[in-house]
């Protein structure tokens, strides 16, 4: 199994479309935050959060 951490290991470009599956750790203060407003809009917090990457994400170009 590679070592993903090694930087020998290629990165290859990810798609730009699609979900991919990851896990993060998230700070408790703001993963309540975002399932009070899912709650609130009846949009699943999951769909709030990736809104909100992609906005941050925007940002970055």
């Amino acid at each position: 199994m590679p070592d993903w951490k090694s930087p020998t290991v290629s990165k290859a470009p990810l798609p730009v479309s699609g979900k991919r599956p990851i896990s993060i750790r998230i700070d408790g203060r703001v993963l309540l935050a975002f399932r009070e407003q899912a709650e609130k809009t009846g949009t699943p917090y999951q769909t709030l959060i990736n809104r909100a990457l992609q906005d941050a994400a925007d940002t970055f170009t």
